[in-house]
This record gives structure tokens, sequence and C-alpha cells, in this order.
């Protein structure tokens, strides 16, 4: 091995030259939880809500949905699949051009 030798365009420079901006509180406290697997679900489900808001194929809906459930299933212990079809079911309501009753939500993944 040779000497130590610095590298071209690098130097030292005094601490004093260093700006930094002043900080800025960020949304993040103690109380903050990361999303979840259930969190998660809900959003990609809002999406497929969002999508067939201007399609009337009930049934191409409820069989993608339950392919998004299919993708989930891994995560059934973490997740309250009751919960979830309810906010998703009031999220469509309004959405949806057609209903979707409340027995024709998959029960499980």
């Amino acid at each position: 091995m040779g000497p130590a030798k610095r590298k071209v365009d690098t130097r030292l420079l005094d601490p004093e030259a260093f700006i930094f901006t002043v900080a800025s509180p960020d949304d993040i406290n103690d109380q903050t939880l990361p999303n979840g697997p259930a969190d998660d679900l809900l959003a990609e489900a809002k999406v497929l809500v969002d999508a067939y808001s201007d399609n009337d194929n009930k049934t191409e809906f409820l069989s993608l949905f339950k392919l998004l459930l299919d993708k989930y299933e891994v995560f059934r212990n973490e997740i309250s699949l009751p919960a979830v079809i309810r906010s998703v079911g009031d999220f469509a309501e309004s959405r949806l051009s057609f209903r979707v009753e409340q027995t024709e939500w998959p029960l499980t993944f």
C-alpha cells in the first residue's frame, strides 16, 4: 500500500461554511401509526370503486374485488374483513351506478 492521497476535487471545509435550513415540524408524532395491510386494501378497493363509477358491470366489479381480496389473503390475520367491507360499501354506495347488497360482498378471503 502506498501513502493516502486526497482525491482530486475534494478539500476540507470550515464547519462554519455549511448552511443548514431551519427545521420545520412534520405531522408525525408518537401517536401516528404506519399504514397496515387493511389500510392498503381499503385504498386499493377505493381505486377499484372509482374505476367502476362509470361502468355498470356489477359481476365484473365483484369478481375483481374478490381478486383484490385474494392478494391480501396472506394478511388475513391482520385484517378485519367485515370492517373493510363496511368501509368499502359505504364508499361505493354513492359512487357506483349499481347497488351491491350486503350479502353480495365476499365474507372471506
